[in-house]
């Protein structure tokens, strides 16, 4: 698996009754989403030569919600994070095993989509053990 559908897994496993989570970025519809976009990272930490000790992944969570209901979708931002903050050493089911996940930000508001939609974000590492 991927780091983004690991992190779609835990956030879908961590949280119930909550919009579909999609990778790689928000759809037009529908109004409620939740999005985990990967968005990069360092070369892998690398020890004794060509041996991976560790690797680290960029992304971000990305909510959106129906016009009017900025502060429904900032509760759910802050309730992902917190989610996200609680984690120590993690293994996802069929997926991988992360020491941490490291928020870079707090949860922020940008604009609103041209539906005046109200988004917000908040940028994440997550660090797993080499290979």
């Amino acid at each position: 698996m991927t780091v983004a559908t690991d992190i779609r897994t835990l956030i879908q496993d961590g949280l119930t009754g909550e919009p579909t989570v999609y990778l790689q970025g928000l759809p037009a519809l529908p109004d409620d989403a939740i999005a985990v976009q990967v968005s990069g990272g360092p070369p892998p930490i690398l020890a004794m030569g060509p041996t991976v000790v560790e690797r680290m992944t960029t992304f971000q969570v990305i909510t959106r919600g129906p016009r009017g209901e900025g502060k429904a979708v900032e509760a759910r931002m802050l309730a992902i994070h917190l989610l996200l903050q609680a984690l120590g050493t993690t293994a996802v089911a069929g997926g991988d095993t992360y020491d941490k996940i490291i928020a870079v930000s707090e949860p922020f508001q940008v604009p609103g989509d041209g539906g005046e939609r109200p988004i917000w974000v908040c940028n994440y590492e997550a660090w797993a053990p080499g290979p």
